[in-house]
């Protein structure tokens, strides 16, 4: 359904309220709008306005899946701009395209304000006080929620049998992409239900993103002065084949953002722009609606390492940090620095850190500094999720059905690719190479060795 009446006299009101003072809105386009309302007049201007609201509202409803991209709301302003052109409302001339721009950035303003959440805020802020007595019985119910301990066999079965909101996303893909989570989903869990235990690459951006992770908390928690409390993986009430879970959410009840979810993402090979991939706006929301909470913060950073010898070099010591690196039963473990240290108090923390790990091998201390951050609130899209739900529900029935099927998901698996003959002629190639490096190497100086590879033998195109 659009909009409702009252919805759309509250919105004229709003605009009727705030007309003199148009720099409160959207003060870059004060100038531009000004110079329409003198032309055009203010009851023709405000009718205009609206049935540009009412045209946008119309997109919105037949297009709500369409939120989670991210060039979003680049879109709506293309479909409103070409709306108003294609109306004809007010002839306008050449020179007036910057008007016509800045109308229609404040029709985007006004209907994320007062009819529906943007999908993403230019920053985070306060939207109003927390209600701590409602977010106190939220909380609690998700604190009540059972759940096993974490990588035991009933742990393993428990997120087997939930499609979770970090991979949720690719029901919204492509086919083949919704086929690589159905198999993943069909396929049975190893014995036991364990995963097998895998060498622990440290120098892969997931590895990277989960060991900044506590670092990003700690400086949001500095930065907002606040906690942040992880709560494990949740399941749905409603829906139990979904499940999240988020990196926290805020438990201090004297902060304003007491009940705020916090999604973290360390970027280590693109830019910050803060505008969500899809696959992350859609993380997280069906966190909030998995938890029943509206807000989330969207927290992402880019550090930099720095060698030991420049420690206390920058000129924002709040921004940087010592993590001591040691190996813990054949895995990596870190100890973190707690934000905003002073020496001596730092000094006396790598002390006990080295005194408690005095049984695991010491790697290396890293310094660490915050190159980059950005954090924007994210709000909860209950249209967009009433929509969402069911193509979820879709592909989690094709789940319980195949799971079921004597024989089996392999239909589904991924389509390999025929092997590249290229790629055997470079295998033999380094095949040979090496046979012959190992044949000369020790019999020749470096600069006299010769290639003893025939190459005639070699098929290539």
């Amino acid at each position: 359904m659009h909009a409702q009446i009252g919805e759309w006299s509250q919105a004229l009101d709003a605009l009727r309220a705030i007309n003199a003072e148009w720099s409160n809105e959207i003060d870059l386009h004060h100038e531009y709008l000004s110079s329409l309302f003198a032309q055009f007049g203010e009851e023709d201007m405000l009718l205009t306005i609206e049935d540009m609201l009412q045209h946008l509202d119309a997109y919105v409803c037949d297009n709500p899946l369409a939120f989670s991209a991210p060039d979003f709301h680049e879109t709506v302003h293309e479909v409103l701009h070409e709306y108003f052109e294609g109306t004809q409302a007010f002839e306008l001339s050449h020179t007036m395209d910057l008007e016509a721009d800045a109308l229609c950035r404040f029709c985007e303003t006004m209907y994320f304000r007062h009819i529906n959440p943007a999908r993403e805020c230019g920053s985070t802020f306060i939207r109003k006080p927390p209600n701590v007595l409602i977010i106190d019985a939220k909380l609690a119910h998700i604190r009540s929620k059972p759940q096993p301990d974490q990588r035991t066999p009933e742990w393993y079965k428990f997120r087997h049998d939930l499609l979770t909101a970090s991979n949720a996303w690719k029901a919204f893909e492509s086919q083949a992409c919704a086929n690589q989570l159905i198999y993943e989903k069909c396929k049975p869990l190893l014995q036991g239900g364990q995963e097998k235990e895998q060498h622990v690459n440290t120098s892969s951006p997931m590895h990277w993103g989960q060991k900044y992770e506590p670092v990003s908390r700690m400086i949001y928690e500095h930065m907002y002065k606040t906690r942040v409390a992880d709560f494990g993986c949740l399941q749905h009430d409603t829906h139990a084949f979904l499940g999240a879970s988020p990196d926290g959410i805020n438990v201090d009840p004297a902060s304003q953002r007491y009940g705020r979810m916090l999604e973290i993402k360390n970027i280590v090979n693109r830019d910050i722009t803060g505008i969500p991939k899809k696959e992350y706006w859609i993380q997280m929301q069906l966190q909030m609606e998995t938890a029943d909470l509206n807000e989330c913060d969207f927290l992402e950073t880019q550090f930099a390492e720095e060698g030991e010898e420049e420690k206390g070099e920058s000129k924002d010591e709040l921004m940087t940090g010592t993590i001591i690196y040691f190996m813990k039963d054949g895995r990596p473990h870190y100890e973190y620095e707690p934000i905003g240290l002073n020496r001596g108090e730092s000094e006396a923390w790598f002390s006990d850190a080295m005194e408690r790990n005095q049984a695991h091998m010491w790697m290396k201390t890293i310094r660490w500094r915050l190159e980059k951050m950005s954090c924007v609130l994210v709000l909860r899209n209950k249209r967009w999720f009433q929509h969402a739900i069911r193509v979820l529900d879709d592909l989690w029935q094709t789940i319980v059905k195949e799971r079921d099927n004597p024989q089996g998901c392999e239909h589904r698996a991924p389509k390999r690719r025929s092997p590249n003959p290229n790629m055997n002629a470079a295998a033999t190639l380094g095949a040979q190479f090496m046979q012959a490096w190992l044949i000369k190497s020790n019999t020749e100086p470096p600069n006299e060795r010769k290639c003893l590879i025939d190459l005639s033998t070699l098929e290539m195109d």
